[in-house]
């Protein structure tokens, strides 16, 4: 597992794996690439234009967050930044902050 220290207070660790959004006003989903994670948070890309502030369902295939393989792990999370990304096959990535309660 490889560790890198960002701008935060918590190690991130690369780990990339399918992450799925669910639309909280319409219930679809779309799909997501995972990239890092930390104690506290989540990187990901996605084609989908998030606002900051909002609160929105994912779920994370391959989970690290859990022992339990083969499952989709569900969190509420809040969009804490959001920039345009160049030079992937996604357009916005995002930090969010887990709701672990």
């Amino acid at each position: 597992m490889v560790q890198c220290l960002e701008r935060r207070g918590d190690l991130r660790s690369q780990h990339t794996t399918l992450l799925m959004i669910k639309d909280s006003t319409t219930g679809e989903f779309s799909m997501a690439r995972m990239v890092n994670y930390g104690a506290e948070g989540i990187f990901f890309e996605t084609n989908v234009c998030l606002d900051p502030g909002e609160k929105i369902d994912i779920g994370i295939e391959n989970s690290p967050y859990t022992a339990i393989p083969d499952v989709v792990d569900c969190y509420r999370v809040t969009i804490i930044w959001r920039r345009e990304l160049e030079l992937t096959l996604y357009k916005y990535g995002y930090g969010v902050r887990l709701s672990l309660t």
